[in-house]
């Protein structure tokens, strides 16, 4: 993808894009896509649904390779974060356990052995799990809770120190692994020092609650987005505040920089269907923006590490892959 090139005027017709590669066949899920990931080299996508089931595929042919069965309970998939070594997933169920209580599992999935550990099981959390996010080096898992709790990648053991971040629910480490970022209920972002738990600075700006966090590629800038219907820019060193955008009214529910860091692209659910946005840092406008066709209800998406392909998950179950450059142009 050509990073100068202005996206604004030239969005391609919706007409003439056509799915790279559409998912199809008896394995496919039969309800709403809640979770997508690529492996780190692009060569696997991971799927998890409304069905119970996680589901792994080959990217270049489309051919499901393997499935993760739930025991009872059987809950909703509901994030997933493949380790850098593409050996295991982390995962997350959201489900009721009783008349009443909401309540949240975590998993990791050797994906190889198909050997699966819970983890946190003894924890007796009183809250949602945040999505996984694995350490750059991919020996830590962490989730967010009441604190920000720590896990040994292949084991599942709790690590200390535990990080006292009150209640958050969106974490990133940065590429270079010396930072990670957690939200808190005010809106207010904070930066630790992912090794020692130190907390390294605050960044206030927005008003409410942080849906998502992404660090640039060199680790320098962060990206979040809110409730409030903004996206903020941050300097992830100073803390600085460097840029505003506009929501355009719509929650973003998925951050991506792309692999040059100077572009990111956000997903926002809606009312018509869902809309892919594309930023560019140092703009004050998204500089593109794709919709699917009519009728179609985008609820989960990624990019692929390379930025080359996007994959898309529906409301009914369907999944495909597309080129970026024949969404965006080039």
């Amino acid at each position: 993808m050509t990073e100068e090139s202005n996206h604004e005027d030239h969005q391609p017709e919706r007409h003439r894009v056509h799915p790279l590669l559409e998912i199809t066949g008896r394995h496919l899920h039969c309800s709403r896509i809640k979770a997508l990931v690529f492996s780190f080299d692009g060569r696997l996508l991971a799927s998890g649904s409304d069905d119970t089931t996680v589901r792994l595929w080959d990217v270049v042919t489309g051919k499901h390779l393997a499935v993760h069965l739930q025991e009872k309970p059987q809950w909703s998939i509901d994030t997933l974060a493949f380790a850098p070594n593409g050996c295991s997933l982390a995962f997350v169920t959201r489900g009721q356990k009783g008349p009443v209580r909401d309540c949240t599992r975590a998993f990791l999935w050797d994906v190889r052995g198909h050997h699966l550990v819970e983890i946190a099981r003894k924890q007796k959390l009183r809250y949602d799990f945040s999505p996984p996010c694995f350490s750059p080096c991919g020996k830590v898992v962490a989730f967010a809770e009441r604190s920000i709790l720590r896990f040994d990648a292949e084991s599942g053991e709790l690590l200390e120190p535990k990080f006292d971040a009150g209640i958050c629910m969106s974490l990133a480490f940065s590429p270079d692994g010396a930072f990670l970022a957690s939200d808190s209920r005010c809106g207010s972002i904070q930066i630790w020092d992912a090794a020692t738990g130190n907390r390294l600075r605050t960044l206030t700006g927005h008003s409410q609650w942080v849906g998502c966090l992404s660090f640039s590629p060199d680790s320098h800038t962060l990206v979040s987005t809110s409730d409030d219907r903004t996206i903020r820019i941050w300097d992830a060193i100073t803390g600085e505040e460097d840029q505003v955008f506009d929501g355009h009214g719509d929650t973003a529910i998925y951050l991506k920089f792309f692999p040059t860091g100077h572009r990111f692209v956000t997903l926002h659910y809606t009312d018509t269907g869902g809309v892919l946005r594309m930023w560019q840092l140092g703009l004050d406008q998204e500089v593109g923006q794709w919709k699917p066709s009519t009728g179609t209800h985008l609820t989960a998406a990624a990019i692929s590490p390379d930025g080359n392909l996007l994959a898309t998950g529906d409301y009914h179950g369907d999944m495909k892959l597309w080129r970026m450059k024949e969404l965006f142009g080039d």
